[in-house]
């Protein structure tokens, strides 16, 4: 069984942050894996989740939506996790502001158990009870 808590610590998360756009959020969820030191390559991050979001949307829950991209610049299955103060310009389905924002990192080796957490993290953002 994969559990969110072995793939998140305290460096991984960032509370009472800003952005003005998904492109802001996603700009500083890289910046964010990258000063947890698990990250060869940020360019090559930014370029391999722009591209996964391209071909794949991430999934939009009641207020959250949760990024996934596998990764030969990344070292170790990590999650990160911000909450952006007023949201970040865009809303989910069901019209609430989108403003908890997970990133979910792993290398090409551990893609099962990147969809994995990633599955269970969906769950959790589309039940509309979880965070209202």
């Amino acid at each position: 069984m994969i559990k969110l808590s072995d793939y998140i610590g305290l460096q991984n998360i960032a509370f009472e942050t800003k952005a003005e756009s998904e492109l802001d959020a996603l700009s500083f969820m890289i910046d964010l894996a990258e000063q947890s030191g698990f990250v060869k390559n940020k360019k090559a991050l930014a370029s391999d989740l722009l591209t996964h979001e391209i071909i794949s949307s991430s999934a939009r829950g009641c207020c959250a939506i949760v990024f996934r991209v596998s990764s030969k610049s990344v070292l170790r299955l990590q999650t990160f996790f911000t909450r952006f103060n007023k949201g970040i310009g865009y809303y989910s389905k069901s019209g609430h502001p989108i403003d908890l924002i997970f990133l979910v990192t792993s290398p090409l080796e551990q893609i099962k158990q990147c969809k994995l957490l990633v599955e269970k993290l969906e769950n959790l953002i589309l039940n509309d009870q979880t965070f209202r």
